[in-house]
């Protein structure tokens, strides 16, 4: 009889550990295409949040972003990532961490492309862009304009008016954006 319990919970600490095992093991590696723009969201505050596609679907806000990846205007990346839990989230915070192991690949948008983001549903005042040495800052992109423009977009964000901005590409990574025009929205 002692043989038999001795073996039953051998056998129940082996289907246990084996169960447990995947949890203790290497985290599984993803792949995901992130895009080489970033668009308007809120979260806590207003955010460029990056955008992604995995395996050729459509893209999708990233809220979180990925750990250890920092994202560069006009420049598609093919990225390696693995997926974390969180301890102890905060009560408005994710229970998945998003950590980038390896950029498989890069594309750089060709100077000159033109990308249309909307800012829509703005509190007056928000912080969306402040005035700078380049022109403007939008959040932490600096982005060329004339001064007209420039004025104008400071204007519709302390009214709070919505509109959609078209910037185009530039070869200077410092300021990356140059904007060309904007619309109501």
């Amino acid at each position: 009889m002692k043989h038999l319990t001795a073996l039953r919970s051998t056998s129940l600490l082996a289907l246990t550990l084996a169960a447990l095992a995947p949890a203790c093991g290497p985290e599984e590696s993803l792949e995901v295409v992130v895009a080489s723009t970033r668009s308007p969201c809120v979260g806590l505050a207003e955010m460029l949040c990056q955008r992604h596609a995995e395996d050729g679907g459509e893209f999708e806000t990233n809220y979180h972003g990925f750990e250890g990846f920092t994202h560069r205007w006009g420049v598609e990346t093919r990225l390696r990532y693995h997926v974390e839990p969180v301890e102890e989230p905060d009560a408005d915070g994710s229970d998945q961490r998003w950590i980038a192991d390896e950029i498989v690949s890069e594309a750089q948008d060709p100077v000159g492309t033109q990308y249309t983001l909307v800012f829509s549903d703005i509190a007056a005042g928000s912080a969306w862009f402040v005035a700078s040495d380049e022109g403007l800052r939008m959040l932490d992109t600096e982005v060329a304009c004339a001064p007209e423009a420039c004025a104008d977009v400071l204007d519709r964000v302390a009214a709070g008016t919505s509109f959609s901005a078209t910037f185009e590409l530039t070869a200077d990574e410092a300021v990356p954006l140059r904007l060309l025009a904007l619309e109501d929205r």
